[in-house]
């Protein structure tokens, strides 16, 4: 809707019809008129994006209201990773054990490479040494490995790092699943407390 003093146009055409034979319509009403088109194609789009960002919330509301009520069936397995990643020499990829579920881990890679599973204090202890570590609950090592985490279906306490012990980068091929399956007790190190 553009405006001009008592006048009201719907649109630039019916402002330009009523001007038309009019002296005073000339250039005060076409900058007037260019100025408030861009201030409503400015609110379209603004209006546009709050649409857009209200959907989204309302989305994301949903989905976190209803995450509660619906917990993922027991036994279906979920992909975490399986998109290629690099591992330089000498630094790691670091990931989580995810509570209450089971964890397959499936690694290939152009060369060896080292998995260590953490708690939370030795991995500390891990960094701590510059990247070795003093203790360790698992310990896988090649070019291909593959093992199930079973420990974590009752215990949030759990780490791993993909660690390139060699000289040359490391492309690794991930399969990593999770499947839900909580354990009625605590698991590993939570139930030695």
């Amino acid at each position: 809707m553009v405006t001009h003093a008592n006048f009201c146009w719907h649109s630039a055409e019916s402002a330009r019809a009523f001007c038309r034979g009019r002296e005073v319509c000339g250039t005060l009403i076409d900058r007037e008129l260019r100025c408030s088109l861009e201030v409503f194609n400015h609110l379209k789009t603004a209006e546009f994006l709050l649409v857009c960002l209200l959907i989204i919330s309302g989305g994301l509301n949903a989905f976190l209201y209803l995450k509660d009520y619906f917990a993922p069936p027991i036994g279906e397995s979920l992909l975490v990773w399986n998109v290629p990643a690099d591992v330089t020499p000498h630094s790691y990829l670091f990931a989580t054990m995810f509570d209450t579920f089971r964890m397959s881990i499936n690694l290939r890679a152009n060369g060896t490479l080292d998995v260590y599973v953490f708690t939370p204090t030795q991995y500390a202890a891990f960094e701590q040494n510059g990247g070795r570590p003093s203790a360790y609950v698992g310990y896988y090592s090649g070019s291909q490995i593959s093992f199930e985490w079973n420990l974590s279906t009752g215990c949030a306490g759990y780490v791993y790092v993909i660690y390139d012990p060699g000289s040359t980068v490391l492309q690794i091929v991930p399969h990593v699943t999770a499947t839900y399956s909580p354990s009625s007790v605590s698991t590993g190190i939570c139930s030695q407390s």
